[in-house]
């Protein structure tokens, strides 16, 4: 069943002066759509700040109506419907962690697929209000604000396509709410989760103002925080609380004002938050932190046992141990995984003996090997040793192709060549920090302005082309004709094999070794995705 009215509106154009005596003027012409299906309504309007009023009366008003029995769609039903299988376009952050000059307060982030760009530890401490995403479910885009039940989409040809769009959506969120199986309660693993159940609340202990610049200058928000912003800083909070009820007694330290004590509940069932006047002076400034305590977007609320509350959501501030997941394992059959270089560094036997540096040079010639499976075709290419007190990296690989593939491959020899060898973090500080600190050769034009200078005698001439000895100056002229180009840091190191890092973790040194190992490995993977690179560790694969 369908409900709609359209009707037109006529607005003093935005730039012309109070006093003017034009009458100039844009016409708009907006349409409110009510669409029901079976115990489901989906509701469109074209003017979003009559939009936004609308919501408020059906979901915010505090008289008895009808629209009471109104519930939103749970978000792990949107979440289930549409964000499977996804690849995230945008993302709207915000911190769960109070603010601080060293941290960002919100980020807003696009790009082709956002997970694999987020930073599986300093991320933890964000959650998400909104997410844009290439469903597989809808065959194309769709945005989602889970906490308030809104989902946008693309532009449709007719209504035809709108409505017919309209009820599979319905009809696939009735499915997987009467079905309630394998519900997805967290889309991005890396982000803070949300949780409903607001009984696990204790003592409050903090209030903050979210920045005005997070808003739209039209929006309720803009224009609450817009009033009292100013004092904000001058507000002092204390805090009691009785059966699920926060009581926030506020007084203006600059005007030594008593402003009243105001009354909040938390929603258990959605993002509602509620607040009533318990006592007031009746000024236009306790008027305004009446609307703007109960305004779920406009403040964060922190309390004593580590959760806190913003969008109306409850997070829990705690670290979470995250795994890394981007080893590449690989055989060294026939190669002694705990012998970095040839006997006596003799680097001319490189490609003769068992060491992983040998592995490289008969391995990584951009040929026929397993390592070009790593995201690229077999193509030729140019492999240099570079190893020494100033090298930039103990190889260098790059392949001659339409957009070529930079690789800095750093390698170390595991701690012991025992094939249950425990996991340990130590046999990959060295180098993860000789692969950090060189990661300026990342950047084509510094590799080729240095390329030529070799950190010692013994490789000046270790430099192959598909298996044939080349130049160091041949690569140098290659690569100043780049234009395009693709970057990748290796991190060669055989030591922890994958028996191990997958294995169940039955004893607490265990976990602590293999957490303290992925913690190393991912804020470097952080630190090299940020300069656009991929980021590769490659194990033994036993």
């Amino acid at each position: 069943m369908i409900y709609y009215a359209n009707y037109n509106e006529e607005k003093k154009v935005s730039w012309l002066s109070n006093d003017s005596s034009t009458t100039l003027a844009n016409k708009f012409h907006h349409i409110l759509i009510v669409y029901k299906y079976n115990n489901y309504l989906a509701i469109y309007h074209s003017d979003t700040s009559v939009k936004n009023k609308l919501f408020r009366l059906m979901f915010r008003s505090k008289s008895s109506h009808e629209f009471k029995k109104l519930k939103f769609i749970r978000k792990e039903v949107l979440n289930t419907t549409f964000l499977n299988n996804i690849k995230i376009k945008n993302l709207w952050l915000s911190s769960i962690h109070k603010s601080s000059e060293s941290k960002a307060d919100s980020k807003v982030l696009s790009g082709q697929n956002l997970e694999s760009a987020l930073d599986p530890i300093g991320d933890q401490y964000y959650g998400y209000s909104a997410i844009k995403a290439t469903s597989t479910t809808l065959d194309g885009d769709i945005g989602i604000n889970a906490s308030e039940s809104k989902i946008w989409m693309k532009k449709f040809v007719d209504s035809d396509e709108y409505f017919d769009m309209l009820r599979f959506i319905l009809e696939e969120i009735e499915t997987i709410e009467t079905t309630g199986t394998d519900l997805n309660y967290n889309p991005v693993a890396v982000l803070a989760n949300s949780i409903t159940n607001n009984s696990i609340l204790s003592d409050m202990i903090d209030v903050q103002l979210e920045s005005i610049e997070l808003f739209d200058i039209h929006s309720d928000e803009y224009n609450i925080i817009n009033q009292i912003e100013d004092e904000w800083d001058n507000l002092d909070f204390t805090y009691l609380s009785q059966n699920n009820v926060y009581v926030l007694n506020v007084v203006n330290n600059d005007t030594n004002t008593d402003l009243g004590s105001f009354g909040i509940i938390f929603s258990d069932n959605d993002s509602y938050v509620s607040s009533f006047v318990l006592s007031s002076n009746n000024s236009q400034e306790s008027k305004n932190i009446q609307k703007a305590l109960e305004n779920k977007n406009i403040i964060k609320y922190w309390f004593s046992n580590q959760y806190m509350i913003s969008n109306g959501l409850i997070y829990q501030q705690s670290f979470s141990n995250v795994i890394f997941k981007e080893f590449i394992w690989l055989d060294f059959s026939g190669y002694i995984v705990s012998k970095e270089k040839p006997d006596a560094n003799d680097l001319t036997k490189i490609g003769q003996d068992k060491s992983l540096f040998s592995w490289i040079k008969n391995t990584w010639t951009g040929l026929s090997s397993n390592l070009s499976d790593i995201n690229q075709t077999i193509v030729d290419g140019w492999l240099l040793c570079d190893d020494g007190a100033n090298e930039k990296a103990d190889f260098i690989h790059i392949t001659n192709e339409a957009v070529p593939t930079i690789s800095l491959i750093h390698a170390k020899g595991a701690n012991t060549k025992g094939r249950n060898r425990r996991i340990a973090t130590t046999a990959y500080e060295v180098v993860v920090s000789q692969a950090i600190k060189n990661l300026m050769y990342l950047d084509k034009n510094s590799l080729a302005d240095t390329i030529d200078i070799a950190p010692n005698v013994h490789v000046e001439s270790l430099v192959w082309k598909n298996g044939q000895t080349s130049s160091r100056r041949a690569i140098k002229d290659f690569l100043n004709t780049l234009q395009e180009y693709k970057t990748r840091v290796v991190i060669l190191q055989p030591h922890v094999t994958k028996s191990r890092f997958t294995e169940k973790l039955s004893t607490n040194e265990a976990k602590h070794r293999h957490n303290q190992l992925s913690a190393l490995l991912l804020s470097a993977q952080n630190t090299i995705q940020s300069l656009g690179a991929e980021f590769v560790v490659i194990g033994h694969n036993i």
